[in-house]
């Protein structure tokens, strides 16, 4: 864990938090996770000191989202469709004090990543971007390995089902205001899954 890692830590005093870094990270590491892991959360934090280096969001922001990112998938099942709001009740329940205007806002952004819509709220747009950042932004090498992550994370779907439930969300990336700029490679990608197969080994391959 880098430094950086370590110090941006410190939001979980700073907020109250019943939860030390090692309960977070034995969160993360579930045997069912593949890319759900803690080393998307290590990104998402770099990203997001970055952007306060760059005096694009004050350090009161930063904290939010540090703690938006270390507890957004802190519960992560596949086979369920309520983790964003299971994550919720968990930070809650890790909570010393009363709600405040602060955790609200963690809560109302981790909410909001299950869609991942453009809200106009200049904090939850910035986290859905970046929870969606390679997708988004990343070479077609970069987006295919976190495909093979994800689909490594639903082996209990048939993988007809997989494949046109996974094309269907590309698609909407694809026409959502984040993922314009990336269209040739998330196109790629769509063409990719449709094109293969799974292996004994629960990978993608080319038929």
């Amino acid at each position: 864990m880098t430094q950086q890692i370590m110090n941006s830590l410190g939001v979980l005093t700073e907020f109250a938090l019943n939860i030390t870094y090692a309960e977070i990270k034995e969160k993360y590491s579930e045997p069912h996770r593949y890319y759900h892991t803690f080393t998307h959360i290590e990104f998402l934090i770099k990203k997001i000191n970055e952007f306060f280096g760059k005096g694009l969001i004050i350090k009161e922001e930063r904290d939010i989202l540090i703690l938006t990112a270390l507890f957004h998938d802190i519960i992560y099942n596949p086979q369920k469709t309520d983790n964003e709001l299971q994550s919720v009740n968990f930070l809650k329940s890790k909570m010393f004090t009363k709600m405040t205007p602060e955790i609200q806002k963690v809560c109302d952004i981790i909410l909001a990543t299950k869609s991942h819509n453009k809200t106009g709220d200049k904090l939850t747009d910035m986290f859905c971007g970046l929870d969606m950042w390679y997708l988004t932004n990343g070479t077609f090498i970069e987006i295919f390995e976190d495909e093979r992550k994800i689909f490594k994370e639903y082996q209990f779907v048939d993988y007809d089902t997989y494949k046109m439930e996974r094309c269907k969300f590309l698609q909407q990336v694809i026409n959502s205001d984040y993922g314009i700029d990336n269209k040739s490679n998330l196109n790629l990608l769509i063409k990719w899954i449709e094109n293969c197969d799974r292996d004994d080994d629960g990978y993608l391959i080319l038929k």
